[in-house]
Formats: C-alpha cells, structure tokens, sequence
C-alpha cells in the first residue's frame, strides 16, 4: 500500500527531474518542484470544475493529468492500477529519456 505509492511516486518524479535537469539545467527542475508544491496536490477536475475554465486552466489541467503529481500517487496505496502504471510509464519513459541525454551530453564534450 503506502510503501509502494511513495517509492512510484518517488521513481516518476526522480526520472521526470533528471530528465528535466540534463535539458534545463537546475531552473527546470526547481519550476518541476514549485509546480508540485503549488499544483500537485489538487486534481485536474479541480481546475476545469469552476464555472468558466478558460483555456490557460485547462491547459493546467491537462497538465496535471498528464505530468508526475501526488494526487495521482495516493491512489496507489488504495491499490488504483491506473496510477500505478502511470508512475510506471514515467519511469519507463524518463529513464531511457536521460540516458540518451547523457550519452548526447559526453559524446558533444568528448
């Protein structure tokens, strides 16, 4: 239960950060962790349940929906399969991501 929804959400997040790290530098991943701080805790429908949404709200909210974010992540522990596998895809997605950035970044200083 919560041992496995902290270590999927911390993998998703970790592989998201260093990708972010390897393109950005510190500054994308600092906005990463602002981003979670501030957002990452309310669901999208959070966002797109109000009145009038406008499109720079939907396009939060599409990127809570999509993005590593501890909303999604306390499903796991109530045993959410869905979540689960988005932590999974993150990883499966980040980790390949930056050991191609890393490999571009040493063979461009080598």
């Amino acid at each position: 239960g919560g041992a496995l929804a902290g270590l999927a959400a911390a993998s998703a997040v970790a592989s998201c950060t260093l990708v972010l790290v390897l393109t950005g530098g510190n500054v994308l991943a600092a906005l990463f962790f602002v981003w979670l701080a501030l957002m990452g805790s309310a669901p999208p429908e959070a966002l797109i349940g109000v009145s009038h949404p406008g499109g720079a709200r939907m396009a939060l909210a599409v990127m809570l929906e999509v993005a590593p974010a501890p909303w999604r992540y306390r499903a796991i522990a109530a045993g959410d399969p869905g979540a689960l596998l988005h932590a999974v895809v993150w990883v499966a997605a980040g980790l390949p991501a930056a050991r191609g950035l890393v490999r571009r970044l040493s063979e461009s200083a080598g």
